[in-house]
């Protein structure tokens, strides 16, 4: 998708972006040095609520993966790779247009909720459903102009760090269970309870 594309948003957080790319043009107008960026689906540690991290937890508990529309194919980028485009961004001149920021290849989402159940033991099934309306079914950015301007380096697989994002839910999810038991531990001794053994952390 290059970034003379019709901006043809399908659901409220599209039309937002839309009113923010607006919002920047005219304070470019007015003077102000401004760079639009459009980015694709960024992911990392302590990402939240969307496709990867919810997908993840729900592999971690056993639970079914839904991916709504067999076709569905989304631009992921790791949040280093836009860390890296945001600095090089930072001391050039502004471009004049919005400028794509992506992996520029696209990701099946059956695919990724295929390899999130393969890391996290593949203990939970993948269904698709049918497709939901205001979504998306395909996006990949075309990242020429990031490339040129800011140097944008990204893998071959957009998902590579995926293990990453496994390990670090394991290890949240290991710290809330650790917290639950101290706070009933605590609660328990507190009202002369007989509580749980206190001593370490368990695992």
């Amino acid at each position: 998708m290059p970034e003379s594309a019709s901006i043809l948003p399908k659901n409220p957080y599209g039309v937002s972006k839309a009113a923010a790319e607006i919002y920047c043009r005219m304070f470019g107008t007015a003077g102000m040095e401004v760079t639009v960026l459009r980015l694709t689906n960024v992911y990392g540690p302590r990402d939240r609520d969307r496709v990867i991290p919810l997908f993840t937890k729900k592999a971690l508990c056993g639970e079914p993966l839904t991916v709504f529309g067999d076709g569905k194919v989304l631009d992921f980028l790791w949040i280093d790779d836009l860390i890296d485009v945001l600095r090089r961004a930072s001391r050039c001149s502004c471009p004049k247009t919005p400028v794509n920021v992506g992996n520029g290849k696209g990701t099946r989402l059956v695919d990724l909720a295929q390899r999130i159940s393969a890391l996290t033991g593949g203990s939970c099934t993948v269904h698709v459903a049918e497709h939901r309306q205001p979504e998306v079914d395909r996006f990949v950015a075309d990242v020429a102009a990031a490339r040129r301007l800011f140097d944008l380096q990204c893998p071959e697989d957009p998902v590579e760090h995926l293990p990453l994002i496994v390990e670090h839910l394991k290890c949240e999810q290991r710290t809330h269970a650790a917290a639950v038991r101290t706070t009933r531990c605590a609660l328990d001794h507190a009202g002369g309870g007989p509580g749980e053994t206190c001593a370490g952390g368990g695992s």
